[in-house]
């Protein structure tokens, strides 16, 4: 798996992201995850990157509410 296919990944799950589709969001940051922790060095950016990704969308749904303005306080 090339880092390329990662960075697609990741991309697609922005655009669901974007669209409100957070399960499809999901599916996408853990397919860039798997491919980038196979392709790139443990402490790339890419890798925490697409944590953070993984993180606006389940924060927010375990947090509920609070969480949700918090991510639009702080620009996300």
């Amino acid at each position: 798996d090339h880092p390329n296919l990662g960075t697609a990944y990741n991309n697609v799950g922005s655009v669901h992201y974007c669209l409100d589709h957070y399960d499809l969001a999901l599916d996408h940051y853990n397919r860039s995850l798997k491919i980038r922790l196979k392709s790139l060095p443990a402490q790339h950016p890419d890798i925490s990157m697409t944590y953070e990704n993984m993180g606006l969308v389940v924060i927010p749904q375990l947090l509920g509410a609070g969480a949700v303005q918090l991510t639009e306080i702080c620009g996300y």
